[in-house]
C-alpha cells in the first residue's frame, strides 16, 4: 500500500508505450488521487513492484514476454494481496480470467470515458482492500488486546450503564469463583456490596463531568463464591459512544489485601512504638533516618521533619557514630541480633543526654545491609541512682561499722565482766544506727521524694514534725503561718531534719522559730526555719547541703542533704543565712519569682 491513504499509486503494463502514456494521463486527469507510474517492459515492471508499493496492478492480456495470464501469476507471487484489474481488447478471456483470481476485468473502448470508468474500477478493487486491510487490523487489535486481557494477572471487567457486567476476563472468574458464564449478564450488585456500588457510580459521574477524561483509583470489595470478602484498589474509567454519552464503564481489580493487612500491621506496630514512651528511630544504609517517633522528637527537641531524611550525627557526636558505626560492623559480623551502645543525645539546644541505644539490625534484602533500628534510652537518672547507691554502699561500709563495733565490743564486755552498765552504751550505740539507717533509706529513696502534692498548713507541718523531736528543753515558736502544696510527708521530714540539726547544734535548749516569707507585695514566697545556736560560718554554707557533710564528729552529714533533696523534689529553692539571734536561718522559697 502507499505511505497515504488518499493517494492510489498504480503500475501500469501495456506492450505500446504510447497507449501507456495515454492511460496514465487521462487517469490523472480524471482523477487526482490516482498517481500512474507505467512500464510497456513487464519484467522491468515486476522489477519495480518488487522495489516500489502500489495499490494496483493495470496491465492488458498479453504483454511481451507474459502470454495470456503469466504477468498476472508473476504479479501473485510477487504481490498477492495487490489488487489486478486486466485492461484489454481481448474480451473473449474475461471468464478466464475472473476463474483464475483477477480482481476486475474492463474491455479496452474507444473514446476518454473509458478511462473513467477505469478510475472507478481501480478506486473500488483499492477502497475494497484498504477496507478489509482495515478490518484484519482491527480483528488482530482486538486479538491482541484479549490475549493481553486474558493474560493479564489482574480482573478487568466491562459493564453497561445499568451495572449489568458484559464482560470479564479470566481472572475476574478466578478472582470470584464463578465461571465466566455465570458473571457475564449478572448485576454488579451480586459481588460488589451496595455502598462501593454507589461509591463507583460517583466516581464514574465525576470523571463523565470532568474535561480531561482518565482513570480513578478507589478501593472496592468483592464478595466471591463462598462469600468472602476481599478488598481490592478498584481502577475505572466510563466508556462513551460516538456521541459522547455514557454507555458503561471499564475496572481493573487488584487484590490489596495483604497491602491492606500490612498496613493495619504497620499501623500497629506504630501504635505500641508510639505507646512505649521510649524514642525509637529507624536508619536506611546510609545511616539517615527513615522513622522517627514522638519521644525522639521530645527528647531532642527537632520536629519530625527537621529529622527524617537527616544522618544521624545530627544528634550525636563524632566519636559515639563512629562507634555505634563499629556496633553495626559486629552486628553483621557476629550475627547478633541487637547490641547497646551507651552515647550521648544532643539536643537542639546542644546539650547532652547520657542515653542507652539498644541496636538491631533491620532485615536485609538479598543479604545486602538495609540499615538499623534503636530504642533510645535517657539513663541519666539511672546513672544517679546508682551512684547514690554506690554512695549508699560506702557509707553504710563505713559509717555503720564504728557504731556496730562498739555494740558488738559493749555486748562482749557485759559477758565478760557481768557489767552490765556496758548495755547502755551498746544501746547508744544501736540507737546511733537506727537513726543513721533511717537517713541512708531516705537518701536511697531519690526520685521518690515526692508523690502527690495537696494544699498543707506550714505551722501544722512543723508542729506535727516537732512531735518527734525527742528534746523536752528545746522550744518552738511558730510566728506565722501560710498555706503551700507539698507532699505532706516529706515537708514534715524537711522540718524534722532542721529540727535535728538546730538541736545537734544548738543544745538541747534551743529555741527554733518557724515563719513565713513574704514578698515585697505582702504575698507569701517562703518560710524559714531559724535558731539562736552557734549559727554557720560564711565559708562553710557552699558544703552543709553536701551529702556525708558535717562538724558534728557523732554526725551522719545526711541530714542537710536529705532537707536540700526534698526541696529539690518540690521545685523549690533553699538558702542559709544568719538568724536573728545569730544562729542558722534556713529559707526556702517556694514561689519560682523568688528563688
Amino acid at each position: 500500500m502507499s505511505g497515504e491513504t488518499g493517494d492510489i499509486r498504480v503500475l501500469h503494463v501495456d506492450g505500446d508505450p504510447d497507449f501507456g502514456a495515454l492511460v496514465a494521463t487521462h487517469l490523472q486527469r480524471t482523477a487526482d488521487d490516482i498517481r500512474v507510474s507505467t512500464e510497456s517492459d513487464p519484467a522491468a515492471a515486476l522489477d519495480r513492484l518488487a522495489r516500489e508499493s502500489y495499490d494496483c496492478v493495470v496491465s492488458d492480456y498479453d504483454v511481451p514476454g507474459y502470454p495470456s495470464l503469466e504477468l498476472f501469476d508473476a504479479v501473485r507471487s510477487e504481490s498477492p494481496d495487490v489488487p489486478f484489474v486486466l485492461f484489454t481488447e481481448e474480451r473473449g478471456v474475461a471468464s478466464d480470467a475472473l476463474a483464475a483470481g483477477v480482481t476486475e476485468f474492463l474491455a479496452k473502448e474507444s473514446g476518454t470515458d473509458q478511462f473513467v470508468v477505469l478510475a472507478n474500477r481501480i478506486r473500488r478493487v483499492v477502497g475494497e482492500r484498504r477496507a478489509n486491510e482495515a478490518l484484519a487490523a482491527t480483528r488482530r487489535k482486538l486479538e491482541q488486546y484479549e490475549t493481553l486481557v486474558e493474560n493479564v494477572g489482574d480482573a478487568m471487567y466491562i459493564l453497561d450503564r445499568d451495572g449489568t457486567v458484559q464482560a470479564a476476563n479470566d481472572a475476574m472468574a478466578s478472582h470470584l469463583g464463578y465461571e465466566k458464564r455465570d458473571i457475564v449478564g449478572a448485576d454488579a450488585r451480586e459481588f460488589v456490596p451496595e455502598a462501593d456500588i454507589r461509591t463507583a457510580a460517583d466516581q464514574l459521574l465525576r470523571l463523565a463531568a470532568a474535561e480531561e477524561r482518565t482513570w480513578s483509583r478507589f478501593e472496592m470489595r468483592t464478595v466471591d463464591a463462598e462469600g468472602t470478602v476481599t478488598v481490592n484498589e478498584n481502577k475505572v474509567t466510563p466508556l462513551f459512544d460516538d456521541e459522547g454519552r455514557v454507555v458503561g464503564s471499564v475496572g481493573v481489580l487488584r487484590d490489596i489485601s495483604d497491602r491492606k493487612a500490612r498496613e493495619t500491621e504497620l499501623e500497629r506496630y506504630e501504635t505500641i512504638v508510639e505507646a512505649v514512651g521510649d524514642p525509637v528511630y529507624a536508619l536506611d544504609a546510609d545511616g539517615r533516618f527513615t522513622y522517627v517517633n514522638e519521644a525522639l522528637c521530645q527528647m531532642t527537641g527537632y520536629e519530625h521533619d527537621e529529622l527524617v531524611g537527616r544522618h544521624i550525627g545530627r544528634i550525636m557526636t563524632d566519636e559515639d557514630v563512629s562507634a555505634g558505626e563499629a556496633v553495626i560492623r559486629d552486628l553483621l559480623d557476629g550475627g547478633a541480633d541487637h547490641a547497646t551502645l551507651e552515647m550521648d543525645v544532643v539536643t537542639q539546644r546542644g546539650d547532652h543526654v547520657h542515653s542507652e541505644n539498644h541496636i538491631a539490625l533491620l532485615p536485609q534484602s538479598d543479604g545486602e545491609f538495609t540499615g538499623s533500628a534503636g530504642v533510645v534510652r535517657d539513663i541519666t537518672e539511672r546513672q544517679e541512682r546508682e551512684r547514690r547507691l554506690a554512695e549508699f554502699a560506702s557509707v553504710v561500709s563505713h559509717d555503720l561499722r564504728s557504731p556496730l563495733n562498739v555494740v558488738q565490743g559493749r555486748i562482749d564486755l557485759a559477758r565478760s565482766t557481768e557489767d552490765l552498765s556496758h548495755l547502755e552504751t551498746a544501746a547508744e550505740g544501736a540507737s546511733r544506727m537506727e537513726v543513721l539507717i533511717d537517713e541512708l533509706l531516705t537518701l536511697a529513696r531519690k526520685g521518690e521524694l515526692v508523690s502527690e502534692t495537696v494544699p498543707v498548713d506550714i505551722e501544722k507541718a512543723a508542729r506535727d514534725a516537732w512531735r518527734n523531736v525527742d528534746a523536752p528543753a528545746a522550744t518552738l515558736q511558730c510566728h506565722s503561718t501560710a498555706i503551700v502544696d507539698a507532699d505532706a510527708p516529706r515537708l514534715g521530714e524537711v522540718f524534722e531534719n532542721l529540727f535535728f540539726n538546730a538541736i545537734e547544734h544548738g543544745g538541747d535548749r534551743v529555741t527554733v522559730q518557724v515563719g513565713t516569707i513574704e514578698g515585697s507585695d505582702g504575698a507569701t514566697t517562703g518560710f524559714y526555719v531559724a535558731d539562736d545556736g552557734p549559727g554557720i560560718p560564711d565559708d562553710e554554707r557552699a558544703q552543709v547541703f553536701e551529702r556525708g557533710y558535717t562538724t558534728n564528729p557523732d554526725g551522719t552529714g545526711f541530714g542537710l542533704a536529705i532537707v536540700s533533696d526534698i526541696v529539690d523534689a518540690h521545685g523549690w529553692a533553699i538558702d542559709v543565712e544568719t538568724s536573728a539571734g545569730g544562729g542558722a536561718r534556713f529559707e526556702i522559697r517556694t514561689t519560682p519569682d523568688d528563688q
